[in-house]
């Protein structure tokens, strides 16, 4: 199966800023749902609101109700959708709790930051026999999303707005 760098398309810059500003600070390390209270956001746009776009200053994923509606059957008990008020609408920010130790430093191009720390991903080689859910961070790059090719099919087909997905990688 191929595997995708989740993004959103820099040509249709839109994203959301809560309020309070630090409610989304724990976003990707551990789960909020139990204690979430729906905040309300205000819009950065620019153009037409595309259906997949992200949280102001970060690659959390918001998801318009028809995106969410269209992906809901590949989010697992490790993604939680949390609701968040705009006066765009409902809205809904991805928290993605799976981390997969899949990168196989040795084989694979990294540049690195000067504190050696992976700045970005050339050339992805994945471990042999990893498990991979639909939606999932990369262990020690943990800030970028990934999603399986039925999530890209899915935006594909139903042609969800905003989504700039890159091929990453292949795994059986």
């Amino acid at each position: 199966m191929d595997y995708y760098k989740f993004d959103t398309d820099p040509n249709r810059f839109w994203s959301i800023e809560p309020k309070p500003e630090d409610l989304f600070d724990r976003l990707g390390s551990s789960p909020i749902a139990a204690d979430w209270r729906v905040p309300t956001a205000t819009i950065v746009k620019h153009g037409k609101r595309p259906d997949l776009f992200r949280l102001a200053g970060s690659r959390v994923p918001v998801l318009s109700p028809r995106a969410l509606d269209a992906l809901r059957r590949c989010f697992d008990s490790d993604t939680e959708i949390l609701s968040v008020d705009s006066i765009a609408g409902p809205l809904f920010a991805m928290n993605v709790l799976s981390i997969v130790d899949c990168l196989d430093c040795e084989r694979s191009e990294l540049v690195l930051t000067g504190m050696g720390s992976i700045h970005r991903i050339v050339r992805f080689v994945p471990k042999p026999d990893v498990a991979y859910p639909h939606c999932f961070r990369v262990a020690g790059f943990g800030s970028h999303l990934f999603c399986s090719g039925v999530v890209h099919e899915i935006i594909e087909a139903e042609k969800l707005s905003g989504a700039c997905n890159a091929k990453a990688f292949s795994a059986p």
